[in-house]
């Protein structure tokens, strides 16, 4: 089922801000993005395009990046909802 534009809109800025967040961890435990890439399991290009928001989130990835950088779901999605 499609997203109406509006419904779209709030999850593409949704998915720029858990990016951001997900960054700003990344830089508080001083690693690269290689780095972090590596510890969570996904190829370079996959998590640049988490981090910039470019990339849909499933629930799989979502549990997969959490657990990579040790955080629980619920904290990182508060975390990117602030």
């Amino acid at each position: 089922m499609a997203m109406n534009e509006e419904t779209q809109a709030e999850y593409n800025s949704w998915l720029k801000r858990l990016g951001k967040t997900v960054a700003a961890i990344r830089k508080d435990s001083k690693l690269t993005q290689s780095q972090m890439a590596e510890k969570t399991g996904f190829d370079m290009k996959y998590y640049q395009d988490i981090e910039y928001g470019r990339r849909p989130i499933t629930t799989r990835t979502l549990y997969q990046l959490c657990n990579g950088i040790d955080i629980q779901v619920h904290d990182l999605i508060a975390k990117a909802n602030k």
